[in-house]
């Protein structure tokens, strides 16, 4: 080959390696997130132009809450490491994390925390290999050394010695592995999420963290949507071609306003006595409505002893509470919808 023709090659072959790295993105705030800010954010960094390998999947029906995606962008910016979400199940907790990630194509590891989930599954440790034993990150060291972000969904469930461990990630500060004495310094871009439930009747098995533990988060509260921003939700995650517009916005209605009454009658925020120990989360009431659905089009032209409705209610959360609980939640739906359990044609 000619000296031309290797420089021709070579000249090739340094315009494909630039054009396969990932273009640096540079927004504002406002242009990612479809949330309106009181000033402009500049300089929001969105580091790939495609999703990576670890980028979560975009929930295409997904609806922000303003207040807890401004939270969200100020703690990217504000030099913490640490956001730790709390909130019942189902107000978005973890899809928020995921959502957000999604919409700047940034890889997230996400880790399920257990009670047995020990500091070698978190941090790494040693395992045996083809060729003996050899050292593996674990997610939270993993995301470090890459500079990546890593969610430790239902993170009260650890062992607070275990939790203890993690100090000095959640404060963004190097880490020296006693195994290897590698010392793991941070890279730009390292976050740690962590997502938990409040200590209420209902979540079993949450611990209280250590202070000083708790103390490298910065905290937010995650809350159920509003009624008609829950009807909006429902709607869209409605699959119903043989539906009309008007026949959706009935069902998403009647669940969304069940749904409001079983959470303000349940024990974690009623004082009341015959207060119940179960709540009704986002993703149950979207369930409920398309199970709803499936129950009319399986129905069509019969007459069964219940509703859709309560059919559904039954099928998604009251079948699997004791019987008095069950009759409760079909009373709140009723109070609710002035829909009638049962059937009066059957």
């Amino acid at each position: 080959m000619s000296a031309d023709n290797v420089a021709t090659a070579e000249a090739t072959l340094a315009v494909q390696q630039e054009a396969a790295k990932p273009a640096f993105m540079d927004y504002k705030a406002s242009d990612v997130f479809p949330v309106p800010f009181g000033y402009p954010i500049t300089g929001f960094d969105r580091p790939w132009d495609t999703p990576t390998v670890k980028t979560p999947k975009v929930a295409s029906n997904y609806v922000w809450d303003p207040e807890l995606i401004k939270t969200m962008v100020l703690f990217w910016f504000s030099g913490d490491t640490s956001l730790k979400l709390i909130g019942h199940t189902g107000t978005g907790k973890t899809e928020a994390v995921c959502t957000f990630h999604a919409a700047l194509n940034l890889p997230l590891i996400t880790l399920g925390a257990n009670p047995q989930l020990s500091s070698r599954d978190v941090i790494g440790g040693f395992f045996p290999g083809p060729s003996g034993v050899y050292w593996r990150d674990g997610p939270v060291t993993m995301a470090a050394r890459h500079g990546m972000s890593v969610l430790v969904d239902e993170y009260n469930v650890l062992d607070p010695g275990e939790a203890t461990g993690l100090n000095a990630f959640l404060e963004g500060r190097q880490y020296t592995i006693p195994e290897t004495g590698e010392t793991i310094v941070p890279a730009p871009g390292f976050r740690v999420f962590a997502t938990i439930n409040p200590k209420t009747a209902g979540y079993n098995g949450r611990q209280n963290q250590d202070l000083a533990n708790d103390d490298r988060f910065v905290d937010v509260h995650t809350k159920y949507p509003e009624q008609d921003v829950e009807v909006d939700i429902i709607k869209k995650s409605l699959a119903a071609p043989s539906l009309n517009a008007g026949e959706i916005e009935n069902i998403a209605i009647a669940v969304a306003q069940g749904a409001s009454a079983v959470r303000k009658a349940y024990m974690g925020e009623s004082d009341s006595a015959g207060a119940l120990p179960c709540t009704m989360s986002v993703r149950c009431s979207a369930r409920m409505a398309k199970w709803t659905v499936l129950y009319a089009r399986a129905y069509a032209g019969g007459t069964p002893q219940l509703q859709p409705l309560y059919m559904a209610l039954d099928t998604v959360l009251a079948n699997r509470q004791r019987p008095e609980v069950r009759s409760a939640l079909h009373e709140a739906f009723r109070l609710a919808t002035g829909i009638n359990p049962e059937n009066t044609q059957a």
